[in-house]
């Protein structure tokens, strides 16, 4: 994808958040948060550093006592746990563009 389409999609992602009345710089945002360089963009090295964080007891899952709120849609085999690779697969779901990385209007993708 080119450099002007990528810019479109971006605008046009944001307008549908500003139409929504959701506010994408919310500087308390959890996006904010797992960005640690801040730079904007959040790449999958940052993403996967925060599963380590979520992952309270190291056993490579997270449980729902681990993090706050439902992980029901996020755990694709319905074992009560995300996986590593079940929480890639929401990176993936959420990045729009397939840049590989998470601009915050992506990350709150539901």
């Amino acid at each position: 994808m080119n450099s002007l389409v990528k810019k479109l999609v971006m605008f046009l992602i944001g307008v549908q958040f500003i139409l929504l009345g959701i506010n994408v710089f919310s500087q308390d945002s959890k996006f904010t948060t797992m960005d640690l360089n801040s730079d904007g963009l959040m790449t999958k090295d940052e993403y996967s550093e925060s599963f380590y964080k979520k992952d309270k007891n190291s056993d490579g899952f997270i449980a729902s006592d681990e993090i706050k709120g439902n992980i029901e849609k996020s755990d694709a085999d319905g074992d009560g746990t995300i996986s590593f690779e079940e929480y890639f697969l929401i990176f993936d779901r959420k990045d729009i563009n397939k840049d590989n990385h998470l601009i915050e209007a992506e990350f709150i993708l539901k």
